[in-house]
């Protein structure tokens, strides 16, 4: 479903004096836009470049644990993020001369958003080679799909966060604790739209569970 935009700065007026409305205490680390930021046990995890089948790619080793997903944000941004246990979407686009056409033609935007609850209540990520988790900040009467979400007033911006705790496989419909999870390896594509469904930016990487 598209989002409609409206008045941001009104909405904001509103969000910002809601009972239920909070700074959330953040990880102090500058965040820059079109960036993904992970942490675990209160610490940033830095990728490292590492060599797996024929190409040296950004890899995330982290425990069987929960951890955070961390993004700077606007009014502007969506985020479209793939979890898959196979390579094709990702090895797709480390080959593309074209990264927008080869989405489209191999996982459009469009039409393939994931059906999860608002502000992320199941704390989990799909896997699945089917479709995009679409994240974003909170807008008109669409609630967050961040369960943390810190305005940033002075510059006009959000930071967001993912608490991810459970896996849910969309092949099997099963959720599972990231602690019980036999997932092993998982493939990320990140890509970062406006709301007219253009790519902006992209990102990918490897997630690995080490014991």
């Amino acid at each position: 479903m598209r989002l409609n935009l409206f008045s941001f700065s009104f909405f904001l007026l509103l969000l910002i004096t809601m009972p239920g409305f909070s700074q959330t205490a953040l990880p102090t680390a500058k965040f820059s836009y079109f960036n993904l930021y992970i942490y675990q046990d209160g610490k940033l995890i830095e990728p490292k470049l590492e060599l797996k089948g024929i190409q040296e790619n950004s890899i995330f080793h982290l425990a069987k644990k929960h951890f955070t997903i961390y993004f700077k944000l606007n009014e502007e941004n969506l985020v479209f993020i793939n979890f898959s246990k196979d390579a094709k979407l990702f090895n797709l686009l480390a080959m593309a001369s074209s990264l927008e056409a080869t989405i489209n033609n191999a996982l459009p935007f469009t039409g393939r958003e994931l059906a999860e609850k608002d502000e992320n209540q199941d704390k989990a990520i799909f896997i699945t080679n089917k479709g995009w988790h679409c994240w974003h900040v909170p807008l008109g009467d669409y609630l967050a799909t961040f369960d943390i979400v810190s305005y940033q007033e002075k510059d006009n911006y959000f930071i967001c966060g993912r608490t991810v705790e459970n896996i849910f496989d969309a092949d099997t419909n099963k959720l599972v604790s990231i602690a019980k999870t036999t997932v092993k390896t998982i493939y990320v594509v990140c890509c970062f739209s406006n709301f007219d469904y253009q790519l902006v930016s992209n990102l990918n990487f490897i997630i690995i569970f080490d014991k």
